[in-house]
């Protein structure tokens, strides 16, 4: 369940606290921006440590080169 309170001036203390809980990163956007696609009003804020991220290109290295390591 994502949580789609709206957090002003502590982005940085939320996004603090999303890494010490080893989540994926946060969205941000302006407060009255919409989320939509074109143009996108909104990003991605990433957790450089996300434990979960860790050694995943060599898992998935050979799908984005054409071949599938699925049988």
């Amino acid at each position: 369940m994502a949580d789609r309170a709206h957090v002003e001036r502590r982005g940085f203390k939320l996004f603090k606290a999303g890494c010490e809980k080893d989540l994926e990163g946060i969205v941000a956007k302006h407060r009255l921006a919409l989320y939509v696609s074109s143009p996108q009003t909104w990003f991605k804020i990433l957790d450089p440590g996300y434990s979960q991220k860790r050694d995943r290109r060599e898992m998935f290295g050979n799908l984005t080169r054409g071949t599938s390591m699925l049988v």
